[in-house]
């Protein structure tokens, strides 16, 4: 028997099988993938202090720093300059293709191209193969279908309008390398938003996600955004099509054995549909939380849940909001056109004010992880 056995392998699983194998707990993961989904299916955005957990020049991933962001709300352009931080758009392949190879260098056993068929609690996996593998904790990094949660008697419905649907692009044209683009609601992205993220000045993720439930062609969109965005002069590399929890988290994150974290566990913000943060930080804390248990070192799993608690509790606060600007396109258009005007007079009064958050948040979760274990570990 393991002592920990993950289930899925994107950052949420590989984070916390490698932070459980480098605390001594025995741990395997599978992953119904061979390998990470190229090109990702997310923006691969983050906030430089977020982005510092993963040691991208370390490992030698390619990067793109940017310091400006264009947002349009009904034809109306606001843009916000960082003064000190940068937001990075980075190579998630690359950084997940890393993550399972440190899992399997500090001691992880990799199960990659397997399926988890079924789950009998407490202990056993049955996989698609007709194996069986046991631990003694589970961590379900499973992503929305939340396998091990469904199997265990939690609430994992999920309403049409809850679900985040999304639809990509890599695109290659010319772009401007310092400028993130993002256009709020209609005519691309019904009570959601469209995107054009640059990798460089020839290549950039270009996509949108809406609230599902929508009668919506994203192709016909999405491929009308790109033309504006390039003035017609453009070639699609690759295109994804992706769904993404756009609900409240679950307020229990803990069932006997089984912790449930990322996309699984709802963790992505509901009105940005990102997920890569809090996927990074609670794949890591389950890890850690669930290598300690098994062997001993702390008598309960509680201290996930506990931890978790306070992003719970906001990410709650953001899907109530949502639900209340949601209910038309008038009180849409104007509740987030005053949260964006607010935001960006905030940032021209009180230049560092918003950064300063930026870097707390981050630097209280790099923390807390350091709380638990003693050094954060994603990848070196």
């Amino acid at each position: 028997m393991f002592d920990v056995v993950v289930i899925g392998g994107n950052l949420a699983g590989a984070t916390a099988a490698i932070n459980a194998a480098e605390i001594g707990a025995s741990a395997v993961l599978v992953e119904r993938n061979k390998e990470p989904f190229s090109q990702a299916h997310c923006g691969e955005m983050l906030i430089d202090t977020e982005a510092e957990l993963l040691n991208l020049d370390k490992i030698g991933c390619a990067k793109n720093e940017i310091n400006t962001i264009k947002i349009n709300i009904s034809s109306k352009e606001k843009t916000f300059k960082l003064k000190t931080r940068r937001i990075i758009i980075f190579d998630r392949n690359f950084v997940e293709k890393r993550l399972l190879k440190e899992a399997e260098k500090s001691g992880v056993k990799l199960m990659l191209g397997i399926h988890m068929r079924d789950f009998k609690p407490p202990h056993e996996i049955i996989l698609d193969n007709n194996e069986i593998i046991k631990g003694k904790i589970i961590i379900d990094a499973s992503g929305i279908a939340c396998q091990v949660g469904r199997r265990v008697g939690l609430d994992t419905k999920l309403k049409p309008k809850s679900i985040g649907v999304c639809i990509q692009s890599r695109v290659q044209s010319n772009f401007d390398a310092n400028i993130i683009k993002s256009w709020f609601h209609k005519p691309y992205a019904p009570f959601g938003y469209a995107w054009l993220f640059p990798l460089n000045e020839k290549i950039a993720n270009i996509g949108l996600g809406v609230p599902g439930g929508q009668k919506l062609d994203l192709a016909k969109l999405l491929k009308s955004y790109i033309n504006d965005m390039t003035n017609g002069k453009y070639k699609i590399n690759s295109t994804f099509r992706a769904c993404v929890p756009s609900a409240p988290p679950m307020n229990r994150l803990i069932k006997d054995n089984v912790l449930i974290t990322g996309d699984a566990a709802r963790l992505a913000h509901p009105l940005s549909g990102g997920g890569i943060r809090n996927a990074l930080f609670s794949g890591s804390l389950a890890g850690i939380i669930a290598a300690k248990y098994s062997l001993g070192e702390i008598s309960s799993l509680e201290p996930y849940q506990d931890t978790m608690q306070t992003k719970i509790l906001r990410l709650g606060k953001e899907y109530n909001f949502k639900c209340k600007i949601s209910k038309n396109e008038d009180i849409f258009l104007r509740n987030f056109g005053m949260a964006i005007s607010t935001i960006c007079l905030i940032h021209r009064l009180f230049p560092n004010f918003l950064e300063r958050l930026f870097t707390k948040f981050s630097e209280r979760d790099k923390l807390i992880l350091e709380s638990y274990k003693e050094s954060p570990f994603i990848l070196k």
